[in-house]
């Protein structure tokens, strides 16, 4: 299965990763790379905050829009701490119709099947300054034991404790804020022993690839610590 994975675009997607009319390898960006190099893809992954303004109806309905446009025959979404309004849809399946069309698989602490392989996604991240989806220590140590011991990709918005999760300070001579990920997360990501992937974003200045613990790590934060869309897509292929 080949997958294609995004993060943190923060309402910048339309032209910064797909040009359906680019037929210039030089001129193509982000998805359009992923495509020409290797041919079709099965799954496009975004694992969240791909909302600007957190409570826009319209940007979230841009975003859909834009996100089912793509030529991908599966779609997961996965929203972060940015896509507040997307709360209501965790124990609300109605208001979920209205928003996302069918091929379009919405992630909130669940996991969806596709062609033999298992997803499982969820938004929730540390709690930090009170934005959307947000834990305290007791509810992560309650929610992480909670993805399925056969999960073969794992999708998180933010990253396990010391994987690819380290938060630079704005100026870049400054030394760096290392290892902001989640401990509970990584404790159960070690008992996953049919783990291939984990894919998550949320740490701009953790943006890279990891294959040190077994399985592929990705953080595909598009933006960087400045919000400037500094860093392209990712892609992986994985076998049941």
């Amino acid at each position: 299965m080949k997958i294609a994975h995004i993060s943190d675009t923060h309402g910048c997607q339309p032209n910064l990763l797909w040009s359906p009319t680019c037929s210039n390898q030089a001129q193509a960006t982000g998805l359009d790379l992923l495509i020409n190099k290797f041919g079709d893809i099965d799954v496009l992954v975004h694992s969240g905050d791909f909302m600007a303004h957190s409570l826009c109806e319209n940007e979230l309905k841009n975003f859909i829009e834009w996100f089912d446009s793509l030529p991908f025959k599966h779609k997961i979404l996965v929203p972060g701490n940015h896509d507040i309004l997307c709360e209501e849809f965790q124990n609300k399946p109605e208001q979920r119709d209205k928003f996302f069309p069918k091929g379009m698989h919405l992630l909130i602490n669940e996991s969806v099947e596709i062609d033999g392989i298992k997803f499982w996604g969820s938004p929730y991240t540390p709690w930090f300054h009170d934005w959307g989806f947000q834990l305290h220590q007791h509810e992560a140590e309650t929610l992480w034991p909670k993805i399925p011991d056969d999960v073969d990709v794992l999708i998180t918005h933010g990253p396990a404790k010391g994987i690819l999760d380290d938060l630079y300070a704005e100026n870049k001579e400054d030394p760096r804020i290392s290892s902001v990920g989640c401990p509970f997360l990584l404790k159960r990501i070690n008992e996953l022993d049919t783990l291939k992937a984990h894919l998550f974003g949320h740490i701009h200045g953790g943006y890279g690839r990891s294959e040190q613990n077994g399985y592929v790590a990705l953080n595909s934060a598009i933006m960087n610590e400045r919000y400037a869309p500094d860093n392209l897509p990712q892609y992986l292929e994985i076998t049941k």
